[in-house]
């Protein structure tokens, strides 16, 4: 698709899918995509903590509005809050108003369904035809109108994550960095009777949103924890899907061995065995649920396609990399306050052995590379992944190569396990691609 990738579009607020016509055009077709379904519940919209947030949310409730289509506002709040609400079936649809850790002056927009999943692409498909498509507005608000109004978002967020734990229990001190986001207040609601509990980074200002903090700066965290006598510390990102783990000895927690703490804590609980993730995860990863006796099935790159394969295979549970993390009975999609209520889990049954059980899990070197593609005819990218393969050894390299959407790049991703032959592996790229 032009527009949609793999978590909806992002880009500049005032530019490209940031513009005031870009936004009437996509909030006309996707008005048009409810009517043509006969969607007649309100849209649900909700946005994080950039400044723009309200400006979008303003002009796509009006378009929506004047199409005759019901919208209820959430204000601030996480996506994966978005997503609880919409799970009470009271909703055609949520739109959720973010550029998740991009810097303030970035925005964008993510699409679920009534029921808080991720909307199917072959729906955003439709949507995004009807935005390079474009028809005449028709006001239609006689036929349908019923207005806007406002929902707490956050309280029943907060409730939700709050019944699944209600007898968690916090037994070191942990320092929170919300990033200045849409964390920013749920977090504090939900962790407020902990004593031991400290934030920073709560108090945005539309423009400090993942401004040198959060989910992309667990290095300033793992300062704050050591120099505040912390034992850990969690980031989020700036709508609240993802969260980064660090501790005072360890040092930044890799979210691959995340999963295999989540695995051992929740494996009882599940018939199944599988671990879902996507495939730019470390090769240290498969060894290691290999151990734990778990199937790792790897998708392509998008928490999308993790949630779905999850569901569709009756994984345990499923994460990324970059700290998302999915607990299918719990939740609808990736859920950063998720990740972290299960991580004090996983501390209380640990303990101070913690730092050990990390230090004993593998992760392996890697070697990222993007390589330009600017001026080459790339047709064919399966052949090169093939032939590429053949000269690695499975049990000790991974390698995985992937086509930028947005830059003319391939992505090069290569973990060892004793020896770097990055330098065998990049020649040979160069001599496969078309010249």
């Amino acid at each position: 698709m032009q527009i949609f990738g793999s978590d909806g579009f992002r880009c500049e607020f005032g530019v490209n899918f940031m513009t005031p016509k870009f936004i009437y055009e996509f909030a006309n077709s996707l008005g048009d995509f409810c009517i043509n379904h006969e969607l007649d519940s309100p849209v649900l919209i909700a946005r994080d903590t950039r400044a723009s947030g309200v400006v979008l949310e303003d002009l796509i409730s009006a378009i929506l509005l004047f199409k005759g289509i019901e919208v209820v506002l959430c204000g601030v709040l996480p996506t994966p809050g978005l997503s609880t609400v919409l799970a009470s079936g009271k909703y055609s649809m949520g739109i959720m108003i973010t550029a998740s850790h991009n810097p303030y002056h970035d925005n964008g927009i993510k699409l679920f369904d009534g029921n808080g999943f991720k909307l199917h692409q072959s729906k955003e498909a439709e949507i995004e035809n009807g935005i390079l498509n474009p028809k005449e507005m028709k006001f239609q608000g006689q036929y349908r109108f019923q207005g806007k109004s406002s929902v707490d978002g956050t309280a029943i967020y907060a409730d939700y994550v709050l019944n699944q734990f209600r007898t968690i229990k916090l037994d070191e001190s942990i320092l929170v960095d919300c990033s200045n986001g849409a964390c920013s207040d749920v977090a504090q609601d939900i962790l407020k009777n902990f004593k031991n509990v400290d934030f920073v980074n709560i108090n945005p200002n539309g423009r400090n949103i993942n401004l040198d903090c959060g989910a992309l700066e667990p290095e300033k965290l793992l300062a704050l924890v050591r120099a505040g006598d912390y034992a850990y510390g969690v980031a989020f990102d700036g709508d609240g899907d993802r969260s980064i783990f660090v501790n005072a000895d360890y040092g930044i927690i890799e979210s691959e061995k995340m999963l295999c703490l989540f695995y051992q804590l929740l494996k009882l609980l599940h018939k199944s065995n599988v671990v879902v993730t996507t495939e730019i995860c470390n090769l240290g990863l498969s060894h290691n649920l290999q151990r734990l006796g778990a199937d790792l099935i790897e998708t392509e790159v998008g928490d999308r396609f993790v949630t779905e394969e999850v569901r569709d295979k009756n994984a345990v549970f499923g994460g990324e990399p970059s700290g998302h993390y999915y607990f299918p009975k719990m939740s609808k999609s990736m859920d950063g306050l998720m990740g972290l209520m299960h991580f004090l889990q996983v501390l209380h049954v640990s303990g101070k052995e913690l730092p050990h059980q990390l230090a004993n899990l593998k992760h392996y070197d890697r070697v990222v590379k993007n390589i330009s593609i600017e001026n080459v005819d790339l047709t064919d990218l399966e052949y090169i992944k093939q032939k590429l393969i053949l000269k690695i050894n499975p049990s000790e390299e991974k390698l995985v190569i992937r086509q930028s959407m947005w830059d003319p790049v391939i992505r090069v991703y290569y973990d060892y396990v004793h020896t770097n032959r990055f330098n065998i592996i990049e020649k040979a790229i160069y001599e496969l691609l078309p010249h």
